[in-house]
């Protein structure tokens, strides 16, 4: 089953006066339980790629389908609905709050449910475990956390709606070698387990640790 298929995307953006192709024509599918790398280096469009597929962005030409339906990116309130429920975000930065504790991160997706606040932190908790992280830190504010330990709360996050894909902005970028491998292994555990994962990395060995590599370089597919 194919979760992904981008045809032919282009965006450009217009830097002072200068312009700046981002994507030139890209095109790919995603099938159900693969782990695909995006690699390239700064600038070479890989970011621009994913926070369209996020549907954090949009293109300026080009077809996105996601989930067997074409994007129509006309339709804010319903691609937030597909944006929070169906896609799971991990990024380099955690992009967590760092006054409140791990439950509390991980609870942030669910609060544009309906959901009871206990359940809530039940269904935080339960992700948190997945991931691996330790009990003893669950009340720990996150400022207080190592870079593995935010990252690890940063997938658990990703988890807890049960997304159909999970979309991780350089994983492991801001990461030591060692909790980069856990980090690695983790993500690797989360598709062994049926999870479609997009890493997006400028490090050949985080992507040869993924099931298949598109490379990327001034905004096209070589």
């Amino acid at each position: 089953m194919t979760v992904l298929n981008v045809r032919d995307l282009h965006k450009t953006f217009v830097l002072k006066d200068m312009t700046v192709k981002a994507l030139d024509g890209v095109s790919f599918a995603v099938e159900k339980g693969e782990m695909v790398a995006v690699i390239g280096a700064s600038g070479s469009g890989k970011t621009t790629l994913l926070n369209i597929i996020g549907l954090l962005d949009r293109q300026d030409s080009g077809e996105l389908e996601l989930f067997g339906e074409i994007i129509d990116f006309s339709k804010d309130s319903k691609n937030a609905v597909i944006r929070n429920g169906r896609i799971g975000f991990v990024f380099q930065d955690y992009s967590l709050i760092a006054n409140e504790n791990a439950v509390f991160n991980v609870m942030l997706p669910l609060f544009f449910t309906k959901m009871p606040i206990g359940k809530m932190r039940k269904k935080a908790a339960e992700a948190l475990q997945k991931v691996g992280f330790p009990e003893t830190h669950l009340k720990n504010k996150v400022k207080l956390l190592s870079g593995g330990q935010k990252q690890r709360v940063a997938i658990a996050r990703a988890l807890v709606n049960d997304p159909d894909i999970i979309l991780a902005d350089e994983p492991t970028g801001a990461l030591d070698s060692e909790s980069s491998e856990t980090v690695m292994s983790l993500l690797k555990d989360l598709n062994a387990s049926g999870k479609t994962i997009i890493v997006i990395t400028h490090d050949p060995l985080v992507a040869e640790k993924c099931t298949r590599v598109i490379r990327m370089a001034d905004g096209k597919i070589v």
